[in-house]
């Protein structure tokens, strides 16, 4: 199993057009890829099981099978909920085609801060961020040194 770019959390796979439920867990990758699917995770790969066996008893599921990828919905659009317009600029630009790597060239052309780069930073994690995106900008931005 190879290391996610993004969490550098084993998952299998790296920069994929597609991740499973259970290795979703909203790293920069991850979450550029929800986007980019307008926020609607789809399970759109089968088990390929196609037998079911009449002997075997089968236990009825505790949650409907489209509640994870609901769930993963909800949260996406939560978080970019938290950070205002940003946050749909983000989006915006995602479903444009821009990738991660356009997000760094932002600084390479001068400007001090992408704001695009700064949501996807505040998006990304396992856990929703308690502090508001004003408040968590404020303290991660650099300091100016000549003051």
């Amino acid at each position: 199993m190879s290391d996610c770019d993004g969490c550098h959390r084993p998952c299998g796979f790296p920069n994929s057009d597609w991740y499973p439920l259970g290795v979703i867990r909203f790293c920069r990758p991850q979450m550029l890829w929800l986007i980019e699917c307008d926020g609607v995770y789809q399970d759109s790969r089968s088990s390929g099981y196609t037998r079911i066996d009449p002997t075997i008893k089968s236990q009825p599921r505790q949650t409907a099978p489209f509640e994870k990828s609901s769930q993963i919905t909800a949260e996406v659009e939560a978080r970019l909920a938290k950070c205002g317009i940003e946050g749909k600029l983000l989006q915006e630009e995602v479903q444009n085609g821009k990738g991660i790597n356009d997000f760094y060239q932002c600084r390479e052309c001068g400007l001090p801060y992408c704001p695009s780069l700064q949501v996807l930073n505040y998006i990304s994690g396992w856990r929703r961020r308690r502090q508001s995106f004003t408040d968590w900008r404020h303290k991660s931005r650099p300091k100016n040194k000549n003051r």
